[in-house]
């Protein structure tokens, strides 16, 4: 009798033991899911804040429509990593088409957005220069 407890209680031992493996590498797995998105989150908006960035500079650099042939390419430093937007100015000096990819913790997000003047509705100084806006964005996956 006294060895069949010994028996039962090694082979107790063994499941107790698999299962806890079972539970770890869930939970590691579930932990790097977790933290892929997280940068997966982190990268979009980065993107997001490129979008803007080259909203601001449509806004404060008329010479960008005044070519509409070129494609303006830029890179800035977003959070110890970078963010390369493109403006692609169309025929109508209206409207732009901006692409942004935006890299953080070795995940890269690409969004693309179709940008367009808005009228202000509170002209300053009694003229109408207008604003950026976004009329549709597009995020790829990575």
């Amino acid at each position: 009798m006294g060895s069949i407890k010994v028996i039962l209680f090694c082979l107790l031992s063994i499941i107790i033991g698999t299962y806890t493996l079972g539970i770890k590498s869930a939970e590691n797995t579930s932990f790097q899911a977790s933290v892929d998105r997280a940068n997966q989150i982190q990268a979009e908006e980065i993107a997001k804040t490129g979008v803007q960035i080259a909203l601001d500079e449509l806004a404060c650099n008329p010479y960008i429509r005044t070519l509409q042939s070129k494609t303006y390419i830029y890179t800035k430093v977003v959070l110890g990593d970078t963010v390369t937007y493109n403006i692609d100015p169309n025929s109508d000096v209206d409207k732009a088409t901006v692409t942004v990819v935006a890299k953080y913790n070795g995940v890269t997000t690409k969004m693309k957005a179709k940008v367009s003047i808005k009228a202000n509705p509170n002209p300053s100084n009694g003229l109408n220069r207008g604003r950026w806006g976004i009329d549709r964005i597009y995020v790829y996956p990575s």
